[in-house]
C-alpha cells in the first residue's frame, strides 16, 4: 500500500513539475520599441525583446539594421539565421553588445509582428 501511495505521489509530483516550467524569454519578455532603447542603451541589460522595422540587410555579413517607422533612428543587428525581409515589422529577441563606443544587437530570434 506505502509503495502505491509513494508512487502516485511521485507520478504527480513530476506532473506538477513539468507544467511549472518558466516560458521562454521570448514568451515572458516585454516588448520594447526600437526608439526606447537607442535612446538609452545602458538601461537594458541581459535578454530582451525588441520591435522595429527591418532596414538595409546584408546576407554575406548576417547583418541587417532595425529601425523606427520613418528611419530617423536605427540599431544594428546581427543574426546566424535566415535574415528578414527588408520593410517588415518584426520582434527581436536578444540581448544588447556594446562594442567600443557603439551598441549593436545580437538577435537569437524574431518573429514578423
Amino acid at each position: 500500500m506505502k509503495t502505491t501511495q509513494i508512487i502516485s505521489l511521485v507520478f504527480v509530483l513530476t506532473i506538477l513539475g513539468c507544467s511549472l516550467k518558466p516560458n521562454s524569454d521570448s514568451e515572458t519578455a516585454k516588448i520594447i520599441k526600437i526608439d526606447d532603447v537607442i535612446e538609452s542603451p545602458e538601461n537594458f541589460k541581459g535578454t530582451i525583446s525588441v520591435s522595429g522595422i527591418v532596414l538595409n540587410t546584408d546576407k554575406s555579413k548576417n547583418y541587417f539594421e532595425i529601425g523606427c517607422e520613418d528611419a530617423c533612428v536605427y540599431l544594428p543587428v546581427q543574426y546566424a539565421g535566415e535574415l528578414p525581409k527588408d520593410k517588415k515589422e518584426i520582434i527581436l529577441t536578444g540581448t544588447l553588445i556594446k562594442d567600443a563606443d557603439k551598441y549593436y544587437f545580437k538577435a537569437n530570434n524574431f518573429k514578423e509582428k
